[in-house]
């Protein structure tokens, strides 16, 4: 289908409508100038853009202003239109750009500089007789005998979704806005760069289609899992996976796998650890902390051969049972690329896996704080400022701990001391349209206050958590033990043992 692009100043809007009607009716598809320009675009960019998208060119001038050239009194189309028709006459050639010439109910008609002597023009007047219809069609044949076979084949879907945007009921276009163009034009835009975003079954359907074709070529496969013992064990998705991934290695895949353990593994880890050594899958172990310092690794399964590249990335809180939240695939081959070396950089530091890592009983959830040493300060204090100035040690172990609501439930995020929130951020790893912090009054209905958030003690304990990166790395952390004169000390990787954890990266750049 022909892709036209229709623009006009907001004056003309009846007559654009009915140009795009008559084009419509000619089998094509116009492109409608009000849908075109994106927020963050400058208008110029979104010309440039436009214009390699299209076909040919329609511009409607109606006399908007009023002018005084050599003494006599006239009207002329506005200045931004003649700048859009020279831009389109310089991307597509003068044939392929057409003008209307409009009238207005007084018979005014815009003047058209003399420069424009020989283009296209299609003079447009109000009234069922005027003959416009006639006029426009036979613009569109004299196009289609020109353009012929150099019509574009791929067509747009966001440009048909956006033309007929106009023609929606208005009680509709809200819903059509959120559910429908925002998440193409955002899905669009991310497989333009090579990245996809997949569901649970898209995601394993995926990987196993990888797996069970590159027996016999140069591709390897590098891991990193941050799975618990419980999704190795009974999730039958990750249990096919592991016979793909066993099956591979028999196959002599090349596998590397980093397990990421917290104070041990259980000891069904332990068999699956052993099962994919005894298959020539090379595993090593390494603690969060160290984990932590390499900000683009995740749980990811990243294949490269000489001319393949994807990487399979999913997110996930850590403990979960229902530990898949999304996934995504990227093809971008410098994505991979700067993934692999740091992949390589941590398996050079990682550890070979050893029986002593095995933990022989369960890790506790309780509370930690209800076994931990308490300090005392001689005085309330609130701000983490005022907590690590009276504790005497850097804000950055102070731990803020804000308690969150979003539209999955509340969670508590930890971050050091002397860092912000970047809220976008934290909805993007949560996969959550909006995210705030909580209220004093919802605080309250908690039996919590500001200054008296404890992450190591109930409720907060209890609830789900996002731990900065930044603070798993650091030695030791302080919070209140639900008061504002005592405190706990602790090592962060303490936060890790809550039964529903994940870790990001979600503070503002400085």
């Amino acid at each position: 289908m022909m892709k036209i692009f229709v623009g006009s100043s907001s004056e003309a809007g009846l007559v654009d409508t009915e140009v795009r009607k008559i084009l419509e009716d000619q089998d094509t598809l116009p492109i409608d100038w009000r849908t075109q320009f994106r927020a963050g675009e400058f208008g110029l960019e979104s010309l440039i853009r436009i214009k390699g998208e299209c076909d040919a060119a329609i511009l409607i001038t109606t006399p908007d202003d009023k002018i005084w050239y050599r003494g006599a009194e006239g009207f002329s189309p506005r200045d931004n239109l003649l700048f859009e028709l020279g831009l389109f006459i310089s991307a597509l050639g003068r044939e392929r750009v057409g003008l209307v010439v409009a009238t207005n109910q007084n018979g005014d008609v815009p003047k058209i500089p003399t420069d424009l002597a020989g283009l296209n023009y299609v003079y447009y007047k109000a009234g069922k007789n005027a003959g416009n219809t006639e006029a426009i069609t036979k613009w569109v044949l004299h196009l289609r005998k020109l353009v012929g076979s150099g019509v574009k084949s791929f067509e747009n879907p966001f440009d048909v979704l956006e033309s007929q945007f106009s023609r929606l009921p208005q009680d509709w276009k809200d819903d059509v806005e959120n559910y429908i163009i925002e998440p193409f034009r955002d899905q669009s835009y991310s497989a333009l760069r090579g990245e996809f975003t997949l569901d649970i079954s898209q995601y394993y359907n995926s990987l196993f289609t990888a797996l069970s074709s590159i027996a016999g070529t140069d591709i390897r496969i590098k891991a990193v899992s941050l799975l618990s013992h419980e999704i190795w064990d009974s999730d039958p998705f990750q249990l096919q996976y592991q016979d793909y991934n066993l099956q591979a290695g028999k196959e002599g895949v090349p596998i590397q796998r980093i397990f990421v353990i917290n104070d041990g593994v259980e000891p069904s880890l332990w068999a699956t650890i052993q099962k994919q050594l005894e298959n020539n899958i090379q595993v090593k172990v390494v603690d969060a902390r160290l984990f932590s310092k390499f900000a683009n690794l995740d749980d990811i399964v990243l294949l490269q051969g000489t001319a393949y590249s994807r990487c399979y990335k999913s997110q996930q809180f850590f403990n979960a049972t229902n530990r898949l939240k999304s996934a995504n695939l990227n093809l971008n081959t410098n994505y991979c690329n700067d993934l692999s070396l740091s992949f390589d950089a941590l398996w050079k530091l990682a550890k070979q896996p050893t029986p002593n890592i095995v933990r022989m009983q369960q890790k506790s959830i309780a509370p930690p704080g209800d076994t931990f040493e308490i300090y005392d300060l001689d005085h309330d204090v609130i701000t983490c400022e005022q907590a690590a100035e009276a504790k005497a040690i850097p804000l950055q172990n102070e731990l803020k701990t804000i308690v969150t609501k979003t539209s999955n439930g509340i969670i508590a995020l930890h971050l050091r001391g002397d860092r912000q929130i970047y809220w976008r951020a934290v909805k993007n790893i949560l996969d959550v349209k909006e995210a705030e912090m909580l209220s004093k009054e919802d605080l309250a209905k908690l039996h919590l206050s500001d200054g008296t958030v404890s992450a190591i003690l109930d409720p907060v304990w209890s609830m789900a958590h996002l731990i900065s990166r930044e603070v798993i790395q650091l030695d030791f952390v302080s919070t209140n033990n639900s008061t504002r004169r005592q405190y706990f000390r602790f090592d962060p990787l303490v936060l890790l043992s809550t039964a529903k954890h994940m870790i990001g990266s979600f503070e503002k750049q400085v």
